[in-house]
């Protein structure tokens, strides 16, 4: 199908001020598609304004090597924020790009072989995924939108044929994910349908090779019906019949494929909603994977996370935004796939909160932390001390 483009503005975005949140559970969506609840959209007795960043992601768009990071702001009906990094730590005022529609999930790659970072963002609605070639100066071509499933959410940005570009697949709200595979230089190819087998439930998707054959495999949550779900690649793009992961009642809220042991075998983690924990299942090759190994947060309502190394031992660390108490926790890595427990930090702000990026933003060789604040429209930086504690929060305007 024919692409379509998007003619999109560039501006700062400032925002007006946001009125109290209805349900908790609304807060979830900061790292999922908006009205993932139940394959419905969102509702609340008390207005909810979610014009803040929302789900996020990070590169060094402009070369001066500082990490910058990029925002989705989905109940802004559309676009994006990107903030550049500057030499010494902080960013530059959010420059709005608008996508073809109410942007959601947003991945970076380098999708014409330039050497410059491109943006692929998914739009709940229409169902399309944004393409944005970068100039490798920190801006953008205008938005290219091409058709998904229904309301896709998580984006990942993969080589699933073999043929050297980059394709990508998303997960959607109907029982599906959608495969586009890349041309090469920047646009993509049909739409692929691959079923789920199961209901509705947008959840988060990651991609890695489970089972070692080379292919690239995806790794998709379900949290409405608490499983995990591995579709095994055959190398050309398609995928093979999902296997799928029953969760033991707990709630598959946002996963990722990660080596957290060591043994160069990507794990599988996810965050549990309701029970307020993370989880761990260990590759054990030949695609079996270990029963979940669960550490709590120490916050409410754990949602998206992120690994790296915050104290400077040489073990990756996890630290989980809280959406339910407005914080987000850190749990070092103690070797060989374990976690201590949690060290929990206020964010200084209103819940909902997207997904954690760690970085190194000030360029003193510790990771810092970056979440958005959906309901107070900031970007909340941290600068890391490098023995896993956090400085004071400084609020970006989204």
């Amino acid at each position: 199908m024919k692409p379509t483009r998007t003619e999109p503005t560039m501006r700062h975005t400032s925002f007006r001020s946001h009125k109290a949140l209805g349900a908790a559970c609304l807060a979830l969506l900061a790292c999922l598609a908006p009205g993932a609840f139940f394959g419905g959209p969102a509702r609340a007795d008390t207005p909810v304004n979610f014009e803040g960043p929302a789900v996020p992601a990070t590169a060094d768009l402009n070369h001066d090597g500082m990490p910058d990071i990029v925002f989705s702001n989905f109940a802004l009906g559309n676009g994006i924020s990107v903030f550049l990094g500057q030499p010494g730590g902080g960013f530059r005022p959010a420059v709005h790009y608008h996508t073809g529609g109410q942007a959601d999930y947003v991945a970076i790659a380098d999708l014409n072989h330039d050497g410059l970072p491109d943006l692929a963002v998914t739009n709940f609605t229409p169902s399309t995924v944004s393409i944005l070639i970068g100039r490798g100066d920190g801006s953008f071509e205008p938005a290219v939108d091409y058709p998904t499933g229904p309301a896709p959410g998580a984006v990942v940005a993969t080589d699933l044929n073999h043929d050297g570009n980059l394709d990508l697949a998303t997960s959607n709200q109907s029982p599906s994910l959608s495969v586009l595979l890349g041309h090469g230089e920047g646009t993509l190819g049909a739409t692929r349908t691959v079923s789920t087998e199961l209901g509705t439930g947008s959840g988060s998707l990651d991609a890695a090779d489970f089972d070692g054959d080379g292919n690239v495999d995806l790794l998709r949550g379900n949290y409405v019906n608490s499983t995990i779900q591995v579709f095994r690649g055959l190398g050309d793009g398609g995928f093979q019949r999902p296997m799928t992961l029953t969760q033991g009642g707990l709630t598959a809220w946002y996963g990722l494929a990660r080596d957290v042991n060591g043994d160069h075998r990507p794990d599988i983690v996810f965050s549990n909603l309701v029970a307020n924990t993370v989880s761990i299942r260990f590759n054990q090759g030949g695609m079996r994977f270990s029963a979940p190994q669960v550490y709590p947060t120490g916050g409410v309502l754990p949602q998206c996370f992120d690994f790296g190394d915050v104290n400077g031992d040489g073990i990756a660390d996890l630290v989980v935004a809280d959406a339910g108490t407005s914080s987000f926790s850190v749990l070092l890595g103690t070797g060989g796939g374990r976690f201590g427990p949690p060290h929990v930090h206020s964010t200084g702000g209103a819940f909902p909160l997207s997904t954690p990026l760690l970085g190194d933003f000030n360029a003193d060789h510790k990771l810092d932390v970056v979440i958005g604040n959906t309901a107070t429209g900031n970007v909340v930086l941290r600068y890391g001390d490098g023995a896993g504690g956090f400085g004071p929060a400084l609020d970006y305007p989204a």
